[in-house]
């Protein structure tokens, strides 16, 4: 992210059973504060935004979240 939306206190997530690389920032868009984690495997490349939150909030929760969403055969 660039210009008025950087990402700030980037920090590796653990990815659980589904591997690949995760990290988790911080954002303001607009005036809200923004939480944002995002990961990328050899088969996806995913993003979640948790509005009024921070990354040290959600960051716990990506593995179950991720898990929700994606699942490998």
């Amino acid at each position: 992210m660039t210009g008025e939306n950087q990402l700030t206190q980037v920090s590796a997530a653990s990815t659980g059973s589904l591997g690949g690389v995760a990290q988790c920032g911080n954002s303001v868009i607009g005036q809200e504060d923004v939480a944002i984690c995002g990961w990328a495997d050899e088969g996806s490349v995913g993003m979640f935004l948790h509005f009024y939150e921070t990354a040290v909030d959600v960051k716990g929760d990506f593995p179950d979240m991720r898990a929700e969403i994606e699942t490998k055969n």
